[in-house]
């Protein structure tokens, strides 16, 4: 494989396509999910970084980590103020995903109305990695002159009880107006929400068990001057990107010790998908979904006696052997990352898993992530993951 075209992009390896583009005296068409991916991308990659220093807040129903926090404490890490709340139709499909912040302020997103064309190329949906589940997924936007919100919903369910289901995702909120690339703040949050976080867990008290799934989320990556030694001329000092990532997440519970860890992409790569801008006047180029070579590895963390927990030791890898012949890797070919911090959370299920072993049937919850290079390079992923149970047979 042709090095440069494997390092075409910090996050994702692949060619681009260049996106059309309106001319003459006709009105500028209104703005698109892709523009709100894009244009803001100093305020967006400000809430991804607030995502990944805030402590996830569990609900009735699930969990939600988000850009607004509770700032009492004297000292951070401080517990997300946003709420998640999901109502799901498996009749229709449809869902409605509502957000509420620390004034209360509240607003819903809802998939019979907001569902919008999604204008990058992505990998259709894995089976879901929940037993006798569908799994679907939404793209929701919707543009104001005083504000746009944009939100990624996924959701898997049990088509003969209307109790099981799981959904999880991303929302983000622009204040001002993206038409006129005049945006004065972002809210951003990720989410886990269902009817089995309602209630505690019945946890076994030794043990271990291993859980495999799906994670997604948000990324987003500025590209500092290191990248032009790799000789392509698209890869500028100061170049944005923004996009969706999504891949395998594995965790492992030890019961005994009560503690958990895990990591995203170290089994299989993740994919992303991302919008990059090409020059000042903000010229975009969307990018294909393709491989990454990117790994978020989750530290082993207590588990509470009610099944949730929180960590705030996370690490990025981002690199493979290939890349070593490049000046800026190390020996394993790892590109060079500091300051790699974030923090991660999640719930056991009340569901006990299919093979009478009294373990949780699964385990999810939300992530973030936001790290740097030594030439300034920098980059945040925001996201979720669910993950069941791995049965032996």
């Amino acid at each position: 494989m042709n090095k440069q075209r494997l390092l075409h992009t910090m996050i994702a390896i692949g060619s681009l396509a260049l996106a059309g583009c309106g001319g003459g005296s006709t009105p500028p068409p209104p703005p698109t999910l892709n523009d709100a991916r894009i244009l803001p991308h100093t305020a967006i990659e400000l809430a991804a970084t607030q995502v990944s220093s805030h402590k996830p807040r569990f609900t009735d129903t699930g969990i939600a980590q988000s850009s607004h926090a509770d700032s009492t404490p004297d000292v951070p890490p401080y517990i997300t103020n946003d709420m998640v709340s999901v109502t799901f139709d498996r009749m229709e499909p449809s869902v409605t995903l509502t957000t509420t912040d620390q004034n209360d302020n509240s607003y819903a997103f809802d998939s019979k109305t907001q569902e919008t064309e999604e204008l990058l190329q992505k990998r259709s949906l894995p089976p879901s990695p929940i037993r006798r589940h569908h799994l679907r997924d939404w793209t929701l936007f919707d543009y104001r002159k005083t504000g746009t919100s944009a939100a990624y919903v996924s959701v898997s369910w049990h088509n003969e009880d209307p109790t099981d289901y799981l959904a999880g995702g991303y929302w983000m909120h622009l204040e001002g107006d993206l038409a006129t690339d005049s945006i004065t703040g972002v809210n951003m949050g990720t989410f886990i929400d269902g009817p089995e976080f309602s209630s505690a867990p019945s946890l076994p008290i030794d043990g271990t068990a291993t859980y495999r799934g799906r994670a997604a989320g948000l990324y987003s990556y500025t590209y500092g001057p290191m990248w032009q030694d790799l000789g392509d001329p698209r890869l500028l000092d100061g170049l944005k990107e923004t996009g969706e990532f999504s891949g395998v997440a594995t965790l492992t519970a030890d019961f005994a010790a009560s503690t958990i860890h895990g990591c995203i992409g170290c089994v299989e790569n993740l994919e992303s998908t991302g919008v990059i801008s090409v020059d000042p006047t903000v010229n975009r180029t969307e990018l294909y979904t393709n491989l990454s070579l990117v790994s978020i590895k989750l530290a082993p963390t207590p588990i509470n006696p009610d099944g949730t927990f929180t960590g705030t030791e996370v690490a990025v890898v981002i690199g493979d052997p290939v890349l070593s012949p490049f000046p800026f890797t190390d020996v394993q070919g790892n590109l060079p990352v500091s300051n790699a911090q974030g923090s991660w959370g999640g719930q056991f299920s009340n569901r006990p898993a299919s093979d009478g072993s009294g373990d949780p049937r699964l385990v999810a919850g939300t992530i973030g992530a936001q790290f740097s290079h030594p030439d300034g390079s920098q980059g945040t992923f925001v996201g979720n993951f669910f993950s069941t149970k791995v049965i032996s047979q």
